[in-house]
């Protein structure tokens, strides 16, 4: 197909083959071109229960603008609402399955999936995130970020995205960024980074001379801890490793006298791993509850489909078949004959 339009998406040169075996629906060396790249997928549809009917599929991005996936994909709204904020394209290969809702939209809360999402380069601005990591940090020029060639590894389980440990430069700081985010819309990320002394300002400058027989200077570099919770529109911004900057700088100092600055780093991974363990559980419960109360609606939806069927047969057959007319009485008149 030249053009097809389908909900929000328009796509170009639709093109794969379909076939159709024992009620399954598998596509293979399907490619469609939309958002300024092209989509490759191959996969299956299921629709045997129909209470849960289930999806599979194996997808090959290139090229995509993120500002577009985002105003079109309900799954990128819900786990990388970050995308709203974001200039460029991405690159993926993403192998994901789940069940579909009675709006036969893919259900968050059912999602299970592993995969690759490469940037080239982009830009965040305009971000509470951000505001919230300046106000935070005291850092400056910390309102804009700039990304070029990061790879992120990504698996979905149940609805909840965990996003591997991975290296990125955050300003001109090395980082390392970790986390999960909900179908729920809730986030939780870790970002370790190194900064120098000296980008703290005069707090650090006047910390570094009050600690005595600290081998620092402007350049030492301070592990800088930040909690990311709550959810991207309204964030909670948090340091690990310290209640203020201040202690923060205070801490890493001394531990870099006596040696134990990664091990600052490592307790705030730590804590993180702990806090993450029980924040998934919650949020597989809420999938699981979703999950069910999904299942419930279209039980109903099949239920009432199916009386509707009957009801829509009854009145079918009524026509096929003449009106019965009643057997007529026995003459029992009788003759007299004398």
């Amino acid at each position: 197909a030249n053009e097809v339009r389908y909900d929000n998406l328009n796509l170009k040169e639709v093109k794969g083959n379909m076939t159709l075996k024992n009620g399954i629906l598998s596509f293979s060396d399907a490619s469609m071109k939309t958002m300024g790249g092209t989509i490759a997928l191959s996969g299956n549809y299921d629709p045997s229960d129909l209470t849960a009917p289930a999806f599979d599929f194996k997808l090959n991005i290139a090229e995509l603008s993120i500002a577009e996936a985002f105003n079109s994909f309900n799954t990128i709204k819900a786990f990388a609402p970050i995308a709203q904020n974001l200039t460029g394209r991405f690159n993926s290969t993403l192998n994901f399955s789940g069940k579909l809702g009675q709006d036969m939209m893919p259900l968050l809360s059912s999602l299970d999936g592993e995969g690759l999402i490469k940037v080239v380069e982009t830009a965040l601005k305009d971000s509470k995130i951000l505001e919230g990591i300046t106000s935070l940090t005291k850092l400056k020029d910390t309102n804009t970020l700039q990304l070029k060639n990061i790879a992120i590894p990504i698996t979905i389980d149940n609805g909840v995205m965990d996003v591997k440990p991975f290296d990125v430069k955050l300003w001109d700081y090395q980082a390392n960024v970790q986390g999960t985010a909900g179908f729920d819309g809730s986030i939780n990320y870790l970002v370790n980074m190194q900064i120098p002394a000296g980008k703290f300002g005069a707090q650090a400058n006047s910390l570094l001379a009050s600690i005595t027989g600290a081998d620092a200077s402007e350049n030492t570099k301070i592990p800088l801890a930040v909690n990311l919770s709550g959810t991207y529109n309204s964030p909670k911004i948090s340091l690990a490793g310290g209640n203020s900057i201040e202690s923060l700088l205070s801490n890493a100092l001394k531990a870099r006298v006596s040696g134990e600055v990664q091990g600052l780093q490592n307790s705030a991974t730590e804590q993180f791993n702990a806090t993450q363990d029980s924040l998934k559980q919650v949020l597989k419960t809420k999938s699981a509850v979703a999950q069910d109360s999904a299942k419930k609606e279209l039980e109903k939806q099949v239920d009432l489909a199916k009386d509707k069927a009957v009801d829509e047969a009854k009145k079918l057959l009524k026509g096929f078949f003449p009106k019965s007319t009643p057997a007529s009485k026995p003459d029992t008149t009788g003759v007299n004959e004398n």
